[in-house]
């Protein structure tokens, strides 16, 4: 309410009576907990979409925010962890469904069907993906605000090399190149990228991204003036900080750094970071899969993109981190793969 006010220039009770008597026509409606939407409120569409899953807290989230919307749409949903489906597929358990998010349960193929770019060839099936380019980009500029003037983006990619498995931190280095660009500063941007990526036969670990922030450290001049950083994903910034204070960079003097991913730690959260809302990449895929199912989407596979969102914490001042002591001390041992991740 407070957006649509401010927007059109309204008072907060004025937008609120222009709501309601919208709504008292029919031409929105409101969810609880999810807020007002556009046309009549959806009857049950008789329609069931099946949720497939592997349990992780990522999964988590991006279910709750696929179940929320298809709710809201009037729909059924299940859940069902990737090995039940399969099982019950196999034994012929599972009831007609209208609709899938999934990456590979092969039974799937038969219906609309969506996933997470990257997981999913998006020549065959709908897809959904956080806009990297646009997360770069939004990461120099919330530097930008605070003062920096020459930067430094802290990859995981191999530079210049097609996209790849690590296709996401080659894509928020160019948009951290395009932001620079855009105001001028292209001459004071660099983008780093350790010597040896790591294998990507595994799933990389917390620890990994950690050594490649920190085997980046002794490039970057931590007492250049203005100088701002943003890196790759949050592990890879706190392996920087912990390298660069090892090598006898005073705190006080670790620049003004943003990372990726948004995440939790035992010391509290200090370090800015752009979020990654994976409830909202569950709600676009839905709207997906419930376009497709009631024949309002036709056609070629479609991806949608859905935007980062910077979170503001200290590291974005100069000077920052000697007022988190906690963080400081795991950082300063080298200690933080055990002590935060």
């Amino acid at each position: 309410m407070r957006e649509l006010s401010q927007k059109h220039g309204l008072s907060k009770s004025l937008a609120q009576r222009v709501v309601r008597s919208l709504c008292d026509e029919g031409l929105l409606y409101p969810v609880h907990g999810m807020g007002t939407f556009a046309g009549r409120r959806p009857t049950q569409s008789g329609k069931l979409f099946l949720f497939v899953g592997d349990g992780g807290p990522r999964d988590v989230t991006i279910r709750q925010g696929f179940e929320e919307r298809l709710s809201a749409l009037g729909a059924v949903s299940i859940a069902l962890l990737r090995e039940d489906a399969g099982l019950q597929r196999k034994d012929g358990l599972l009831p007609e469904i209208d609709g899938v998010w999934d990456t590979r349960l092969e039974s799937t193929t038969q219906v609309p069907t969506v996933g997470l770019l990257g997981k999913v060839d998006p020549a065959s099936c709908d897809s959904v993906f956080f806009d990297d380019v646009q997360g770069g980009n939004t990461a120099v500029q919330h530097l930008l605000a605070f003062g920096t003037r020459s930067a430094v983006f802290l990859g995981v990619h191999v530079d210049g090399a097609p996209y790849g498995a690590l296709d996401w931190s080659e894509r928020r280095a160019d948009g951290f190149r395009q932001a620079m660009t855009s105001v001028g500063l292209e001459g004071s941007a660099r983008v780093l990228v350790p010597a040896a990526v790591m294998p990507i036969d595994r799933p990389l670990e917390p620890w990994d991204y950690f050594g490649m922030g920190a085997s980046l450290a002794s490039q970057v001049d931590c007492l250049e003036p203005n100088l701002g950083i943003v890196a790759a994903n949050d592990r890879v910034a706190y392996g920087f900080i912990s390298a660069a204070l090892t090598a006898g960079v005073p705190a006080d003097r670790i620049p003004p750094i943003i990372g990726f991913d948004n995440s939790a730690s035992k010391f509290g959260n200090h370090l800015s970071s752009m979020a990654l809302p994976w409830a909202e990449l569950g709600r676009g895929a839905a709207d997906i899969v419930f376009r497709r199912a009631t024949g309002v989407l036709e056609g070629l596979p479609v991806s949608e993109v859905v935007s980062m969102i910077p979170i503001t914490r200290l590291s974005s001042r100069r000077g920052w981190l000697p007022q988190a002591p906690g963080l400081l001390a795991a950082l300063a041992k080298h200690s933080v793969e055990n002590d935060l991740l």
